[in-house]
């Protein structure tokens, strides 16, 4: 069963609050974070990976401080303990998301602005970009970031990020909101579910497998005193 967890961050939190979960995280993610400049990427970053520790933590039963982290060549990260215990991770404006399995999984979560239709001519296909035109303009905003979130979540599955160029497949998605891919030399299944998250953001995930849980809601505020009391 495919995992999909969720938190809607406070933006009003105390920003000391979230420079004391430093510590908790790897040295690698810290030295990340300290590049950034803006505290609205620090605090989505401190808690994408509270999160995953948070999952591992309660479904491997590893200790925080023995979790290690690994990647491959396209810098997909890794457990390096659990190999088969896969995750992905996403953040954007007001939520972080992730996915968890078995098998190789991609999480995308975008909010929703305005549709583009420019980007859409630029790393869209010509079919998901006819596609996206024909539609009614009060229709175009959704459907471009269901199309965008779901091509994100297939090379994050895959591993190789935009090495794979989004306009090398087509996502279709028909009126009962059954999504397919269309890829040339294309060996593997792979099985797509999209949702909105709320109002003013998608969230898309791709796997190998078709077996998705409703997503969890983790509260940030539960999220981080876990850590504090551990």
């Amino acid at each position: 069963m495919i995992g999909i967890y969720t938190v809607n961050i406070n933006k009003a939190i105390d920003p000391s609050v979230i420079k004391k979960m430093l510590p908790y995280l790897s040295i690698d993610r810290q030295n990340r974070i300290a590049k950034l400049r803006m505290f609205d990427d620090v605090h989505r970053s401190v808690i994408a990976e509270l999160l995953i520790r948070s999952l591992i933590i309660d479904q491997l039963d590893i200790a925080n401080h023995d979790i290690k982290f690994g990647e491959n060549t396209y810098h997909k990260p890794s457990l390096q303990s659990h190999p088969t215990f896969e995750f992905n991770l996403s953040h954007s404006g007001e939520w972080v998301a992730c996915a968890i399995d078995h098998h190789c999984v991609g999480i995308d979560i975008e909010q929703m602005l305005n549709s583009n239709l420019d980007i859409a001519k630029r790393f869209f296909t010509p079919r998901e970009y006819d596609d996206l035109i024909r539609r009614d303009t009060a229709e175009q905003r959704t459907h471009f970031y269901k199309l965008w979130t779901l091509k994100e979540s297939y090379i994050k599955a895959v591993g190789k990020g935009l090495h794979i160029p989004l306009n090398s497949f087509s996502m279709d998605i028909n009126d009962r909101n059954e999504i397919t891919m269309v890829k040339e030399e294309n060996d593997t299944t792979y099985f797509f579910n999209t949702l909105q998250v709320n109002s003013d953001y998608m969230l898309s995930v791709c796997s190998t497998t078709n077996h998705y849980s409703k997503p969890t809601v983790i509260h940030e505020e539960e999220l981080i005193n876990s850590f504090l009391v551990s």
